[in-house]
């Protein structure tokens, strides 16, 4: 009887899977798993960079340029990263198909340039939404050149990951997941938040309400990684008197 039944349940799946000749259902049954898995309003889904995606899948042409295009109208209709890659695993999910980490990157890719249509210079990191350690650099030295009055009012934070999550959709998956915790838990503070090398980069005030968000982020990340607390460390160093002891901080940073 159990024997039969799953032999019917399978049967009946595999007659629900579309058709890869058939885009449009391929596209509805997409869509389906999105909204399944918490898309938020379904009227915004069906746009037609995911017609064009779905058209790609079934010509069985590279994926890589449909993602990106699509990434970049989802960052541009004001989805956030996590939603526009749990979105493309969905896609995944509803053809039976492995992730590509090629396409994800992708997607990623074209999510920050619609995020930063108006800088000529991208200085967020495309997997986390989180500035880049370059750009995080680059705040360090503008505060010294603009002449800061106190650097000791200023601290720098890094919580410092485990081994990121393996196989492609987790890892990416969790990075998203990572870049929006971060960011709630310094919103509105004026922080400068970056991911560089498994961890993440802190540039905030010197103040009560600093060391909090920085618990506040710690326990958020470490709910993520469900509950290691030895896997995210954190550690705090203010920063130094003058410029002159830039270079050296900033090259521990990425120790």
């Amino acid at each position: 009887m159990g024997l039969h039944y799953y032999y019917v349940n399978l049967l009946s799946m595999l007659l629900r899977r579309p058709h890869p000749s058939d885009p449009v259902a391929l596209l509805s049954r997409w869509m389906d798993s999105s909204l399944h898995s918490g898309w938020r309003y379904a009227e915004d889904w069906d746009i037609p960079e995911a017609r064009d995606f779905a058209f790609a899948a079934v010509r069985k042409v590279s994926l890589r340029e449909p993602a990106r295009s699509l990434g970049y109208a989802r960052s541009f209709q004001g989805a956030g990263i996590t939603e526009t890659i749990q979105d493309l695993l969905n896609f995944y999910e509803a053809t039976w198909g492995r992730p590509s980490a090629d396409v994800i990157q992708s997607l990623a890719e074209g999510w920050v340039s619609g995020s930063e249509r108006s800088t000529p210079e991208s200085c967020t990191d495309a997997l986390t939404g989180l500035s880049t350690a370059a750009h995080f650099s680059r705040v360090l030295h503008d505060a010294y050149e603009s002449g800061i009055e106190d650097p000791s009012r200023l601290l720098i934070v890094k919580i410092k990951l485990p081994a990121l999550p393996t196989g492609a959709a987790r890892m990416y998956a969790f990075l998203a997941q990572l870049g929006e915790a971060c960011q709630e838990a310094f919103k509105g503070s004026g922080a400068t938040v970056a991911y560089d090398r498994s961890a993440v980069l802190i540039l905030t005030a010197r103040t009560h309400d600093g060391y909090l968000r920085a618990f506040s982020c710690r326990a958020a990340i470490m709910n993520l990684l469900q509950g290691d607390f030895e896997a995210a460390e954190i550690s705090y160093q203010p920063l130094p008197e003058n410029a002159s002891g830039l270079l050296e901080l900033i090259a521990g940073l990425s120790e």
